[in-house]
């Protein structure tokens, strides 16, 4: 029960960063902005197919069968952290590169402000999934050290 709720965890929040995050960015406020230069669009781009990327990752390793299935859950446990970490460190460091958080047009702010509590969410869930995963392997390694 608790791998089945792991993955499950591990899944919606994949899905935030992989698949929610990528279609609201590839519209008219970051991608197909168009005061932004092509190199910014193309970081973009690249910063969104990675997401993505790690996304699919995460799910395939919290539902393949396998028969190192806890291990496999730990593994995408702290996969699924870094999107989260990196969010946190680049908004952090907001000062440092002349960053901001949204464009300042209303609809941008909004969403910047949504986006930044579902990432300062994401992170102490996915650290929370990423202990409660590492336990789960743990306690599987004591009844079956095999």
């Amino acid at each position: 029960m608790a791998t089945l709720l792991i993955a499950i965890g591990l899944s919606a929040l994949a899905f935030g960063y992989g698949v929610q995050s990528v279609i609201h960015d590839l519209g008219a406020l970051h991608v197909q902005h168009p005061d932004w230069p092509g190199h910014a669009r193309m970081h973009v781009v690249w910063m969104l197919v990675l997401s993505f990327m790690l996304g699919s990752l995460v799910v395939c390793l919290a539902w393949w069968p396998s028969p190192r299935r806890a291990r496999n859950l730990v593994l995408a446990a702290g996969l699924n952290v870094l999107p989260f970490a990196s969010f946190v460190a680049a908004w952090a460091a907001i000062s440092m590169y002349g960053g901001s958080i949204s464009d300042g047009t209303a609809a941008d702010t909004a969403q910047a402000q949504s986006n930044a509590t579902g990432f300062a969410l994401g992170l102490p869930l996915s650290l929370g999934l990423l202990a409660w995963s590492a336990y789960q392997l743990r306690r599987q390694a004591q009844i079956d050290p095999a």
